[in-house]
């Protein structure tokens, strides 16, 4: 209720996890290795002054804490802190999702992981699931299209993942 109303920036609140125990640390190395790259960093800063610096945690005493941020991009199980960080891939036969009985899925897939590992795989079992339909062109040349633009799709992917729309 506090994060609906904006009274607490939820991201930023300690997420209780053990660092670096509970993470997963060949992907903060990825990720603290792309910014010494971008920023023209070696060893300046240290991997957790660099998690710092982007906002997914504290030092406190000298050591990490990391945020809700950190775990729902690192945490090995970052359901742990958010328990609706999956994603539910529904897709029903024909116009109408129907209830009760009447509930017609084709498809229920649960999604779990990481928001990286969550856009990927929703892109991957979204993508098996979208048709390609081929015509003639005005030319006389025979063109596919996709049923839905791909910019568009992985958009509402993302959108809804950064909004925790999961």
């Amino acid at each position: 209720l506090k994060q609906e109303k904006g009274e607490v920036n939820y991201e930023k609140e300690p997420c209780g996890l053990n660092y670096p125990v509970n993470f997963r640390r060949d992907d903060i190395h990825h990720f603290v290795q792309s910014v010494r790259a971008k920023r023209t960093w070696q060893m300046e800063h240290s991997t957790e002054e660099i998690l710092k610096l982007h906002l997914l945690g504290t030092i406190t005493s000298g050591s990490f804490q990391p945020n809700i941020a950190c775990a729902l991009l690192f945490a090995n199980e970052p359901r742990l802190i958010t328990p609706g960080c999956r994603v539910r891939f529904l897709r029903f036969e024909g116009t109408e999702e129907g209830s009760g009985t009447y509930w017609n899925p084709v498809k229920d897939i649960l999604i779990d992981g990481t928001v990286p590992e969550l856009i990927v795989q929703t892109e991957i079992v979204l993508k098996s699931q979208l048709r390609s339909f081929t015509g003639l062109s005005p030319k006389g040349k025979f063109i596919t299209t996709p049923e839905y633009p791909e910019f568009a799709w992985y958009e509402a992917i993302v959108n809804a993942l950064a909004h925790r729309s999961y």
